[in-house]
Order: C-alpha cells, then structure tokens, then sequence
C-alpha cells in the first residue's frame, strides 16, 4: 500500500501488478481517480490551459485513457445498412480533432499515469 499526497489529501493505492517506481510517487496539484475517458480529456484541457503543477492519472487500467467504442453502434448500424456508424480511434480526442493521447503525450505535458493501480482509499480529513 502506498500513499499519495495531492492537494493535501491522502490517497492509498494498492498497485495490482509490481514496478510503479518510487520517484513516481509524491506530490501532485491534481490527482484524477480513474483512467476513462474523461481522464484524458482533464488531462487535455489542463495541458491547452498551461497548467504548470504536476498531475497523475490513477487507473486500474494497464494502458492509458482511451475512447471507448461505441459497440451499440454496430447493432444499431449493421454492415449491411445504408448508413454506417463511424468509430473513433481509440487513443482520447482523436474523434475531436484532438492529438492522440499516447503515453509519450501524458509524460510530455508533466502527466504521471500510475496504470494498474488500484485507488483503495482517499482521506479527505487528512491535512499533511
């Protein structure tokens, strides 16, 4: 168990799989619980905004975020109608114009993924 500070609040994780290095760890402006796909687009407007402090993602997923497809579409939209559902790319913002949000984008714009961890506990009363 690790615990995180941000914004002066505690955070425990539980990493589900070894190798979050220590360095990792520490302080952070902003902590975002969860890897969804509104994770990537906080992470997007902070960047566009100029935010300067340090900010981590904490997701039980083991890739960053992503846009899901939208697999009601292909029901809704069989291969053979007349009119087909567009999926977007999979990487966070791509379907808005937006650059792909690759691993390589978050640590360009001072964005630390902590991936297949897992938020366990957040301590909203903690003041360290």
């Amino acid at each position: 168990m690790q615990r995180l500070r941000g914004l002066g609040r505690h955070l425990s994780l539980s990493r589900r799989r070894s190798g979050m290095a220590a360095r990792e760890a520490g302080h952070f402006d902003v902590v975002i619980v969860g890897g969804g796909n509104s994770a990537g687009y906080a992470c997007r407007e902070l960047a566009e905004r100029g935010f300067a402090g340090r900010v981590a993602v904490v997701s039980a997923e083991p890739v960053a975020p992503y846009e899901r497809p939208a697999l009601t579409k292909a029901f809704l939209h069989p291969p053979g109608a007349k009119v087909r559902a567009r999926l977007p790319g999979f990487h966070t913002c791509v379907g808005g114009g937006g650059d792909r949000q690759t691993e390589a984008w978050y640590k360009e714009h001072n964005v630390t993924l902590m991936l297949d961890s897992l938020a366990t506990a957040l301590d909203l009363g903690a003041k360290k």
